[in-house]
């Protein structure tokens, strides 16, 4: 978690939702956003999810909403092969359960 020592509240409050499904060391967190206070990369294999509070980050924390992209990266050079998906305005339930789908290519029912 020492990556998340200067980024905003709401970031960290989504990573620990995340953490809470998918345990602590499910993903790792590359640093292609470090500077930016809003946003936070999760990768695990080749599958890398950007989230971004930045749209919202005047929102209350219980009625945050995200921006996400999930990408398939060549794990060997972090070079995006393809986005898969753009999604804005995803509250952390929606975001968590498009996650799953994305990492075990399973749906999640709603």
């Amino acid at each position: 978690m020492d990556n998340l020592q200067h980024k905003d509240s709401k970031v960290i409050n989504i990573y620990d939702a995340v953490c809470s499904v998918f345990g602590d060391d499910y993903f790792f967190l590359p640093d292609f956003w470090d500077g930016d206070n809003f946003a936070i990369g999760l990768l695990n294999r080749n599958r890398l999810i950007y989230i971004s509070a930045w749209g919202c980050r005047e929102c209350p924390d219980n009625d945050m909403k995200y921006y996400a992209e999930f990408e398939i990266i060549d794990a060997i050079t972090s070079e995006t092969i393809t986005t898969v998906k753009k999604l804005e305005g995803l509250s952390e339930n929606a975001l968590i359960k498009e996650m799953i789908t994305f990492v075990t290519d399973r749906p999640v029912n709603k």
